[in-house]
């Protein structure tokens, strides 16, 4: 004879049980989601024919970008400008975001030595001092360049601080306005 606690070898614990059901009903919804509800392709407008109807009417997404790049110039290649900031070179965009790039400046003392004479570039810095975002700056030795990932912009000017820091202490700064429309 077997004894009673063998005879039922597969116990179904309740609380495992709900939660397999609460798990199938959640996964039954997202099926449910996939297939028939389309809301999310609906506009405020109506449905996504209405929208596309009336999209001759709507100017390009390009013409106020959410990201741009901007190509950056030493300071003695900037033009110059007169006042408060004279060091500082202003340029307008509608982005949101910019990256910027340009040239590795050197300091003019090493400018006039010869490239096996120059001092090693330890680091590029690139600051947005308007919102106090430090961009993340890759930097190429070989040709002398550099790239920034994108740094957020507030309305109106924001103030960009590139630095570039040499071996045997010498820095070189350089600002830029950037203003967002």
């Amino acid at each position: 004879m077997i004894p009673s606690h063998e005879q039922r070898r597969f116990r179904v614990n309740p609380v495992e049980l709900v939660v397999f059901a609460a798990v199938t009903l959640v996964f039954a919804n997202s099926i449910y989601q996939l297939f028939y509800d389309w809301d999310e392709i609906r506009t405020k407008s109506g449905t996504v024919e209405e929208a596309s109807a009336g999209s001759a009417s709507r100017g390009l997404a390009s013409a106020s970008p959410l990201f741009s790049s901007i190509e950056v110039k030493c300071n003695d290649e900037a033009p110059k400008k007169k006042g408060a900031n004279a060091d500082a070179h202003l340029e307008k965009t509608d982005a949101a975001k910019i990256r910027l790039s340009g040239p590795l400046c050197l300091p003019l003392a090493f400018q006039e030595l010869k490239e096996n004479k120059r001092p090693s570039l330890l680091k590029t810095e690139v600051t947005n001092k308007t919102t106090n975002a430090v961009a993340t700056v890759i930097t190429n030795t070989t040709e002398g360049r550099f790239s920034t990932d994108f740094i957020p912009l507030n309305p109106g000017p924001n103030q960009i601080q590139l630095k570039w820091v040499y071996s045997g202490g010498k820095e070189l700064s350089q600002d830029l306005i950037i203003q967002k429309n």
